[in-house]
């Protein structure tokens, strides 16, 4: 996979899809009165040709292209170029383990003692996906960890274990922060609502659930996957977010929802303002559900979910 720096060095014809110094472009003969007319200024000091619609990939190469030689992508920035759901913050982070300093408005330097793993992906160096865990450990809460570790886990059912290892062999700042989330992780949340919901739960002391059970029909075929359930006590925990914008959509689940709860089923039903707004209702209705389908539960619950999801 190409290295992004081998990229921005390719006179005397300059790719336009690439982000170019100032001087880069002088070289080629491009003025500054018609930098500003034909390029689109990314960061401090970095162009991209106006033929080109910016996009994210166009700010990385920049943030790099700004940085030392042995730079990489790191915390948020690294976890979103792997597909992990992550709170965004409108910085580009950036790794080191030079004592160049850089400052640039809309990117963030961070030095490391030694360089760490650092994977290609995209054709960008970004740190492994178990050291972005680790390094958000210093950044992020508890829930938004787990989020990201269920979200890295989809599609690879190994990496809760990784995460668990890696952070198990890691020290320095956040890496307690990050065990914790790493035993929370697991495989099969299709959604960072989902992981929340689930964490809710958990966290409150509720009994650990199964994720995405297959439900089949009468000629073995399966027809739906429950969110979170106890498949023993036929309670199951459905997620009811804004995806349901399609209205037959809408209809064809409730219609399921009926035909499972004929054969048997419970379900409690959980909204965006439950999980954010109000989370203690929500846990009420789970521990009735749950009495009544005979799964012991604690007298009182944890009163430490609170902590991180509040009253």
């Amino acid at each position: 996979m190409a290295n992004p720096r081998t990229e921005l060095h390719d006179p005397p014809v300059l790719r336009a899809d690439v982000p170019r110094t100032r001087a880069e472009l002088r070289a080629v003969g491009i003025s500054d009165s018609c930098l500003g007319r034909e390029h689109t200024r990314l960061l401090r000091g970095q162009w991209l040709h106006g033929a080109v619609a910016p996009e994210a990939r166009h700010f990385l190469l920049a943030a790099l292209q700004r940085s030392p030689d042995d730079a990489f992508l790191t915390r948020q920035t690294a976890a979103a170029v792997h597909g992990g759901v992550v709170p965004s913050e409108g910085v580009i982070h950036v790794g080191t383990a030079s004592d160049r300093r850089v400052r640039t408005p809309g990117m963030t330097l961070h030095r490391y003692a030694q360089r760490p793993d650092v994977v290609m992906v995209d054709g960008l160096p970004v740190t492994t996906k178990p050291q972005t865990f680790v390094d958000l450990g210093a950044v992020l809460g508890l829930v938004d960890l787990v989020v990201l570790g269920d979200s890295f886990s989809r599609g690879a059912p190994g990496m809760p274990e990784e995460l668990r290892r890696h952070t198990a062999a890691s020290h320095g700042r956040g890496v307690v922060a990050a065990r914790s989330a790493a035993t929370l992780v697991r495989v099969g949340a299709e959604s960072a609502q989902e992981t929340r919901t689930r964490l809710l739960m958990v966290l409150a002391g509720l009994p650990e659930p199964v994720l995405q059970h297959p439900m089949y029909d009468v000629h073995g075929r399966q027809v739906h996957r429950l969110d979170i359930a106890h498949p023993d006590a036929l309670l199951a925990i459905e997620y009811d977010g804004d995806h349901h914008l399609d209205r037959r959509q809408r209809d064809r689940d409730l219609l399921r929802r009926e035909k499972f709860e004929a054969s048997g089923w419970r379900f409690v039903i959980a909204v965006t303002a439950d999980i954010h707004q109000r989370p203690a209702p929500f846990l009420d209705r789970v521990v009735v559900a749950s009495r009544e389908r005979g799964i012991a539960v604690p007298k009182r619950l944890d009163p430490r979910w609170q902590l991180h999801f509040g009253r």
